[in-house]
């Protein structure tokens, strides 16, 4: 069987491509490929023909853009190739509605369900504001036809099911869901990295280190609710610290300078983008989330197999996940709920290591090795 995978950028740091790139190991043996993307971070392209496709690295809503129309220009002429040559029709895997003439459409985000539900709460302003309103309303429209085109829509939660299907009747019977997966080995915690980390970051062993970690959208992601929340317990003497992994340069800025406003700049380490998130992780203590829209966060399944309790907000896939005071914390977004759930967790560190054990139990039911299985079944049945 001839297939095409497309997706704007396979990397893995990108919570989309990592999955895809796991999915293409799974089924790369068994199936001829061919993949359309911007990026594609594999060591050995053999498995596949890749077609790469040239757009600018800023700003997202001109990437998503001009990724959909290069693509259908570029498809129009490549199954026309396949199927005078091969013979064959070729099945079309293609993410969200980056492409609309999929077979198989691999989604992560229901941006008609965000917008909707929402968008309201995110706190952002001017141009940024509605660059991002522009960004997700097309890719609205055009999951919208993605899902109606498509035979199967893949999904990683049980919650984004119930979403689609709301927000798009008629889908119901192709919704099959496959959770995220985790390098279950690749995060185990590794002490003596971790500690050595948090020397470098000038952690000491008194302090809480609380991680969050985000390629960028802090609003959505609530990075401002944490450092609100550690505002509110500045009269407390609890030794919290935020350690921030992700983000570009003008995000960056951005939250500290709300920092230093909200008198807790000592308290946060801004460390950037980082292909390796797994020394920040094993350096800290707790992870934290506390983000207005997830579907199956794959950050959070990471911080669970390296050890981390999770404490988040009630989104899709973490009910999955997460179960309440056992391997975690679910909280009300809000800056003093947060803070009043800080207050009341913060104890000893053997209570912290317990509950990361029973995260990192959790993720173990989530590896490569399974979400490989699930999409080579998948493809079996076409």
């Amino acid at each position: 069987m001839d297939i095409i995978i497309i997706d704007l950028f396979l990397n893995r740091n990108s919570p989309v491509g990592s999955c895809i790139l796991q999915e293409i190991k799974g089924i790369s043996t068994t199936h001829k490929l061919t993949v359309l993307s911007s990026h594609l971070e594999m060591e050995d392209k053999d498995c596949l023909t890749f077609h790469k496709i040239n757009i600018p690295a800023q700003p997202n809503f001109l990437r998503y853009f001009m990724f959909y129309y290069v693509v259908k220009a570029r498809m129009f002429f490549l199954l026309r190739k396949i199927k005078q040559t091969a013979g064959v029709r070729a099945f079309v895997q293609a993410s969200g509605g980056q492409y609309t003439g999929n077979d198989i459409c691999y989604t992560q985000f229901c941006h008609a369900a965000y917008l909707d539900r929402h968008w309201h709460q995110v706190d952002v302003k001017g141009l940024r504001k509605l660059l991002r309103r522009f960004n997700h309303s097309f890719n609205a429209q055009k999951e919208k036809k993605a899902y109606q085109n498509a035979k199967l829509i893949v999904v990683p939660s049980q919650g984004l099911k119930r979403e689609i299907k709301e927000y798009y009747p008629g889908t119901a019977e192709k919704l099959v869901a496959i959770p995220n997966p985790v390098d279950t080995n690749g995060f185990n915690r590794d002490p003596e990295i971790g500690h050595d980390q948090r020397k470098v970051l000038g952690f000491s062993e008194a302090d809480t280190v609380i991680a969050f970690a985000a390629l960028g959208d802090f609003e959505r992601k609530g990075l401002g609710l944490l450092l609100e929340a550690l505002s509110i317990l500045k009269e407390e003497k609890l030794n919290y610290k935020i350690l921030v992994i992700g983000g570009r340069t003008p995000e960056i800025t951005l939250f500290k300078k709300k920092a230093t406003l909200l008198g807790v700049g000592d308290r946060i380490v801004f460390v950037g983008f980082q292909k390796d998130i797994r020394p920040y992780l094993w350096a800290s203590d707790i992870f934290s989330l506390p983000s207005i829209y997830e579907t199956f966060s794959l950050v959070c399944i990471q911080a669970a197999a390296a050890r981390l309790p999770l404490l988040v907000t009630g989104f899709s896939g973490a009910d999955e996940y997460v179960v309440d005071n056992q391997n975690g914390w679910f909280v009300e977004r809000t800056a003093s709920a947060i803070a009043a759930k800080l207050k009341s967790i913060y104890t000893d560190k053997a209570t912290l290591d317990a509950m990361g054990k029973e995260a990192e139990e959790t993720a173990n039911l989530y590896s490569q090795e399974v979400f490989q299985e699930r999409w080579r079944n998948l493809y079996s049945t076409l």
